[in-house]
């Protein structure tokens, strides 16, 4: 949202909007995702040939979400596109020309990764032009009401649900102000569309609120609760507790386990193995 919003208000506005998720690209397609390729580039490639995103953000806003994800060699490979303004499409001669508003997103600090060597330290200097700081859900309550609403709104609209809106605000505000939203936005997003579908099993408000903590139980798992006086140690035991805690209701499945706590499937697969958690289903 933050990203479209710079695209928005850029002077590359009537231009494209490309977004990408650089842990979701396997590394073997890089190139050819990225930078497009040549007619009989590779073997099984398209007849003609086929244009990357980076062309198809031409004039435009290309962003890149989760780009700390970046293995060294694709980063290599980024950096000589940033640095020439141009990319080559695998298997061509020529180079394209880019005019494009470059935007990163990142769920780590950028040096910290460059301290630890896993970041490229001349990219993070390339990238780093000016940066934009987004709080957790949990350092800015006064947004979770404003936000609740429009995704009340947006999702009624998209299912054809007519609901009492205020009157599930109020019902929903006391638990969404006490909880720690470890997923954010995203997981805020989420929740909603569950409850908002759900309010349709029910005749009232009253009825549905009163099936609340069945609908969703994390909203009362007290020690997902903010605590002021926690310190951070704390706080990644029980994000820890937490997430152990609904892998093991979901057998194991980490697709349905990212999907309830509102957070990628990457990202839950890196806080398994900062937990020292083995493999498990898929």
């Amino acid at each position: 949202m933050a990203a479209r919003q710079i695209h928005d208000s850029s002077q590359n506005s009537d231009g494209p909007f490309v977004a990408i998720n650089c842990a979701a690209i396997p590394d073997e397609l890089f190139e050819s995702e990225l930078f497009g390729y040549a007619d009989g580039a590779f073997t099984n490639s398209k007849s003609g040939g086929q244009s990357g995103l980076l062309e198809s953000a031409n004039n435009g806003t290309f962003f890149m979400d989760e780009i700390n994800s970046l293995p060294m060699p694709q980063q290599a490979k980024l950096l000589r596109v940033l640095q020439e303004r141009e990319v080559r499409p695998v298997g061509a001669r020529k180079s394209i020309a880019l005019n494009i508003k470059f935007v990163a997103a990142c769920n780590h600090d950028l040096q910290e990764e460059v301290k630890v060597g896993r970041f490229r330290e001349d990219l993070y200097y390339r990238l780093n032009v000016f940066m934009i700081n987004l709080p957790s859900l949990r350092d800015r309550p006064d947004d979770i009401e404003p936000l609740t609403r429009h995704f009340i709104s947006k999702l009624g609209q998209q299912y054809g649900i007519e609901v009492e809106a205020e009157s599930l605000v109020q019902v929903l505000m006391p638990r969404f102000h006490q909880f720690d939203w470890p997923g954010n936005v995203r997981q805020l997003e989420n929740l909603l569309e569950r409850l908002l579908v759900s309010t349709t099993l029910y005749t009232s408000i009253g009825e549905f609120a009163s099936r609340l903590e069945d609908l969703a139980p994390e909203l009362f798992s007290s020690h997902l609760q903010v605590s002021l006086g926690s310190d951070a140690g704390h706080l990644q035991a029980v994000e820890k507790e937490e997430i152990l805690k609904i892998l093991d209701r979901f057998g194991g499945n980490k697709t349905q386990t990212a999907e309830y706590l509102g957070i990628s499937q990457t990202t839950l697969w890196r806080r398994l193995k900062q937990m020292g958690v083995g493999k498990g289903a898929g």
